[in-house]
């Protein structure tokens, strides 16, 4: 498969459910499979198309023509993240292969639904068209990775854990890694050349923090920087189990979630709860912060097996950088040490990138990866679409 340098090197391109914009790593992948992160950068959406794609994916009115447009416009917003990257650190030299991405994700409904009475398939939607990625950046593009999926009987998410496996696993322990995206998700890790590799997703990270932030300080800001606002809240004991009596956490994995059911209907049912309540801002986000540490927590003492526990939690995503939240994890989860992914090697907000780029090298390299024990599929299967650039041919013939 690999090159006569036998190196290989890959882009990969993440947008998560938050809208933030695009993250891009560009990784080294040589002959023994060891990965190394050469650059990392995250570039923002234009502020317009941000608000749109977060009001579409709460289902407001569109076409199909906004969507088409759309699409070209996330898949310029890419294309451009990437050229920015090779020319901040002069990626030429290195002689690109391919990109992975993931897109943005505007419909995710993988056990399908109704709508007007009609019934909805199992299905998931990412935009970014890879076409508009290939021609202007020169490179084969994988994406859609997680339809394939879906089409197996699986849920097109969690996608990562095995790339989480290739970044994280250690030889003589099983460990965990968390991503604090919008939602969290982690990943059980066996101990190397041990089974047991599944991941899920917990429930929400920082979706619902960033928008009750947004909603009571009148858009001004849409974070809790470093939970600063949380940390001097008290959280209120009977509202958190309340939260925690939501259904899906009941739900034994494989299991997904996503704004679907954690997005701005149930922002909105939150806060008119907790200002019938009267409560002030601070007690609502820390409240809401202890929710997705309690969440957490839940999920790593129920699913997780108690005869091969992790010897520490690995932390990655936005979320990671919440001060309050970490705290709160500290304490759920002693004395499991809580690291960042950043002593791994691999800083925490480029994680995720870092995993599509692998995922599409699995593609090129016809490596099935999704594992069935996270998104319940009947079968392992090749993930994602190719879209041939100007190297295809050269990328053919060293993969054949």
């Amino acid at each position: 498969m690999l090159k006569s340098n036998n190196k290989i090197y890959a882009i990969g391109l993440m947008s998560g459910t938050s809208t933030d914009g695009v993250d891009v790593a560009c990784i080294e992948i040589n002959s023994k499979r060891k990965i190394k992160l050469i650059a990392f950068e995250s570039y923002p959406y234009p502020d317009v198309l941000r608000k749109r794609l977060l009001t579409i994916a709460n289902n407001a009115e569109t076409t199909a023509a906004e969507i088409s447009s759309i699409n070209v416009k996330v898949g310029v917003c890419f294309a451009n993240s990437v050229l920015n990257l090779i020319s901040k650190y002069n990626l030429k030299k290195l002689r690109l292969d391919f990109i992975g991405s993931h897109g943005q994700t505007i419909s995710h409904i993988p056990k399908g639904g109704k709508y007007n009475k009609q019934i909805l398939s199992p299905s998931t939607f990412q935009i970014g068209d890879p076409s508009i990625i290939s021609e202007l950046t020169g490179l084969t593009v994988v994406s859609d990775m997680r339809t394939r999926d879906i089409a197996a009987g699986g849920t097109g998410a969690p996608l990562t854990p095995w790339a989480h496996q290739k970044l994280f696993q250690n030889n003589n322990t099983p460990v965990a890694f968390l991503n604090l995206g919008g939602i969290a998700n982690i990943t059980f890790i066996p101990k190397a050349k041990d089974n047991g590799l599944f991941g899920f997703d917990c429930g929400p990270a920082n979706m619902i923090i960033d928008r009750l932030v947004s909603f009571y300080t009148k858009n001004k800001k849409q974070f809790d920087n470093e939970g600063k606002m949380a940390s001097k809240g008290q959280i209120d004991q009977r509202e958190l189990k309340w939260l925690m009596k939501n259904p899906y956490f009941s739900k034994i994995p494989p299991k997904s979630t996503g704004s679907e059911d954690f997005g701005k209907e149930f922002s909105e049912k939150l806060i008119l709860r907790f200002n019938s309540k009267k409560m002030n801002f601070n007690d609502i986000l820390a409240t809401v912060t202890a929710f997705t540490a309690e969440s957490i927590f839940q999920s790593i003492d129920t699913f997780f097996p108690k005869k091969k526990p992790i010897s520490k939690l690995i932390i990655g995503g936005g979320g990671a950088k919440n001060k309050t939240l970490m705290s709160f994890l500290e304490t759920k989860l002693n004395p499991t040490p809580i690291i960042s992914s950043d002593k791994k090697g691999f800083p925490h907000d480029a994680v995720e990138a870092i995993c599509f780029g692998l995922l599409a090298w699995a593609t090129i390299s016809n490596i099935p990866s999704n594992v069935l024990d996270s998104t319940g599929a009947k079968s392992e299967v090749v993930l994602g679409n190719i879209t041939p650039g100007l190297n295809f041919k050269k990328l053919y013939k060293f993969n054949n």
